[in-house]
């Protein structure tokens, strides 16, 4: 299908989109997630599901399809949706950048379903500024080439992690403390001894995704931060890494790590005017329980519920109970301000996704853990945000001074 001649508007999208549904062409499907973990994997160690996702953006933007309609998207992924679903849909997506990346795709005989679904939320509005979305479809480009033509499936398994372990787009985003070992070990094996099942490969692999996962987590926040710039110089916060303290830290005389979930909650604790004469999430429960109401409401079951969080039992929390544990912090801190709480519903938002972002570090933790991954390399890849963090700064013209 030729480009169309006109600048993209959502119109014009829903245009090309139902013409390309129209000519049937099949492609390949290409599975390799080299780098790159799937977005569903992603969605899961959230703790979320792109229908929540949906659900809670529709709050904000009310455009967007209903949940009922959004289960039957996600039920059917194949199918097209009506031309009215697909408006609002894409209403607000870059609709140029979407229309090429979908002339592009078209010239192919396949497709990178990983590298698809990055591209999607690379293309959304996850982020702010321009430089960021370009930054990370530039990398896409380069991980497409790796996955794609570098590691095709018609190499022997040695062929394609002699290339993945040489990749430049691997050196430069992945985890900086597993190169050596990566190499030492592919050096020592011969071609028909090489097994992706290898300790010291799986671990690389592994590493290499959290990595990639943290620096575009660091580019987010980086994002983020240069977009309220006023507000954090007001602060003093220019040279300060938000969510660093809640990367897990390594005590090597003890041998233990730190426990995010624990430096979310004593940060949230921090914000109601927690002296620390008591744990945090004795604190956090007893105020959490008197903002509150229900059979659940009493101090003893909030804190006992924290306490579960922390020692991972019982399952995860849901988004919307942190939701909950942060409205209560944000109205005492507006009371402890003489501020009323209408206008903070962002605050609130805000805090429940650093205590998921807390949460959800204390689950790549036990991962980790769990895989047999040194101490060294899991501090590599938490070293991994703060690195990116720096990066990302510089390129969004906001440098750090120290």
């Amino acid at each position: 299908m030729e480009s169309p001649s006109i600048s993209a508007s959502v119109e014009t999208l829903c245009d090309y989109i139902q013409a390309l549904d129209n000519e049937q062409k099949c492609v390949r499907g290409i599975n390799s997630n080299a780098l790159l973990m799937p977005i569903e994997t992603v969605m899961t160690l959230l703790h979320t599901s792109l229908r929540e996702i949906f659900v809670a953006a529709r709050q904000l933007k009310p455009f967007l399809p209903v949940d009922k309609t959004v289960a039957k998207l996600l039920a059917t992924p194949a199918k097209i949706p009506t031309r009215g679903t697909l408006l609002r849909l894409l209403r607000e997506v870059p609709h140029q950048a979407f229309l090429e990346n979908l002339i592009e795709q078209g010239k192919e005989d396949f497709v990178w379903l990983t590298g698809n679904g990055w591209h999607s939320l690379f293309s959304s509005q996850l982020f702010i500024n321009q430089v960021s979305r370009d930054f990370w479809i530039s990398f896409l480009q380069k991980a497409k080439a790796l996955n794609v033509v570098e590691m095709r499936s018609d190499k022997n398994l040695a062929l394609r992690l002699h290339a993945y372990a040489k990749a430049p787009v691997v050196e430069r985003f992945g985890c900086s403390t597993v190169r050596t070992i990566l190499d030492a070990r592919l050096d020592r094996m011969r071609d028909e001894e090489v097994s992706l099942s290898d300790a010291v490969i799986q671990h690389a692999v592994v590493a290499d995704r959290f990595a990639v996962l943290l620096r575009v987590i660091a580019w987010v926040v980086a994002d983020m931060v240069v977009d309220i710039w006023e507000m954090i110089e007001r602060d003093g916060m220019q040279d300060i890494t938000p969510l660093e303290s809640l990367l897990p830290a390594f005590d090597s005389v003890s041998g233990e790590w730190s426990n995010p979930t624990t430096r979310a909650l004593e940060q949230l604790a921090k914000r109601a005017g927690w002296q620390q004469k008591q744990r945090a999430i004795t604190f956090l429960g007893k105020l959490w329980a008197r903002h509150s109401s229900g059979d659940d409401a009493e101090p003893s079951s909030r804190i006992r519920l924290l306490r579960n969080w922390e020692q991972r039992k019982k399952g995860r929390p849901r988004f919307e109970t942190f939701r909950s544990l942060a409205q209560a912090v944000t109205i005492e801190q507006a009371f402890l301000s003489n501020e009323p709480y209408e206008g903070h519903e962002y605050d609130t938002w805000m805090q429940a996704v650093i205590l998921r972002v807390g949460e959800t570090l204390s689950e790549i933790l036990h991962a980790l853990i769990t895989l047999g991954l040194d101490a060294g390399h899991i501090v590599g890849i938490m070293d991994a945000y703060r690195e990116e963090y720096r990066f990302a700064r510089k390129a969004l013209g906001k440098p750090m001074s120290s």
